[in-house]
């Protein structure tokens, strides 16, 4: 597995696309389009609905599910055969292996012996998959293939990585629902730097963390010693009460519980802010 932190890569500027204002369900239903017409040989209608799809795929600023990426990619994997494009075709098909792995051409649309059945049975050619490491991770989540991914999950010493030989479809997210980016790539080098919010590594994510809960671990672990020390300090003066004779007879009975009862309050919250001190130094956060 390679190691890098979101390729930076050169990126061409984008003509200006009108967005429409349902564009996730319009890409969608643009890509399921697409194969009809292929299927039904309508160059026409191929060419319409492939347009709105590549067109209307940036404009995308909902969160896209397992279903609609799978159709992203079919749609993709027959663009790309039909522009003789077998390398970007391969790791569309590779994804849709991968993801789904019942699926395959539809026998009854073209033959067995059409191209894009050979194409598909050598897009996993059992080697395993190529994946690079994110070390640096979007701040608000990102999703690939409909998966949705959030830093604030993340796991010491346990990588998030992008595929490197099939294709798939990143979006990247400004806050908990709505995606700033949404895009289809065919490698993990073809992801835009500039189009993506990056928040700190993940050990520096860890290290806020710990810090943080260290600090407000010690506060509550002071306060509750601080507690501690005033109750103990009631209870010792109403002892004191007592044994000193400023208590009337009839009175002692109940002062001498009051006594006792601050003394196990004392030690509860003693406790307390030990255990708290404890867990906010000894775990890893």
């Amino acid at each position: 597995m390679w190691t890098l932190a979101w390729l930076a890569l050169a990126w061409s500027q984008e003509a200006e696309v009108v967005c429409p204002p349902d564009a996730a369900e319009v890409v969608v239903s643009s890509a399921q389009e697409v194969e009809t017409a292929w299927y039904g040989l309508d160059e026409a209608a191929f060419a319409a609905a492939r347009e709105r799809m590549t067109q209307g795929l940036s404009c995308v600023q909902v969160a896209l599910d397992v279903p609609q990426a799978l159709a992203l990619h079919r749609a993709r994997a027959i663009a790309a055969f039909v522009d003789g494009d077998m390398d970007a075709a391969k790791r569309s098909l590779a994804t849709l292996r991968t993801l789904d792995p019942a699926w395959t051409p539809p026998a009854d649309k073209i033959p067995p012996d059409h191209p894009l059945w050979k194409l598909w049975a050598s897009s996993l050619d059992g080697e395993a998959p190529k994946t690079v490491e994110i070390t640096v991770l979007p701040e608000h989540g990102w999703a690939v293939d409909g998966t949705r991914y959030n830093p604030a999950d993340a796991v010491e010493d346990v990588p998030y990585t992008l595929p490197m030989d099939r294709a798939f479809v990143l979006q990247v997210f400004e806050d908990d629902t709505r995606a700033s980016y949404t895009g289809y790539h065919l490698s993990a080098i073809d992801v835009p730097v500039d189009k993506i919010v990056l928040s700190d590594k993940l050990r520096q994510l860890h290290a806020r963390r710990t810090k943080q809960a260290r600090i407000w671990g010690s506060v509550a672990s002071g306060l509750l010693l601080a507690g501690a020390g005033t109750m103990f300090g009631v209870g010792w003066t109403t002892r004191e009460q007592i044994t000193s004779g400023q208590t009337e007879l009839v009175d002692i009975e109940a002062v001498a519980a009051r006594s006792n009862l601050y003394g196990d309050v004392a030690y509860g919250l003693g406790g307390a802010g030990a255990l708290a001190l404890s867990v906010a130094w000894s775990v890893r956060w």
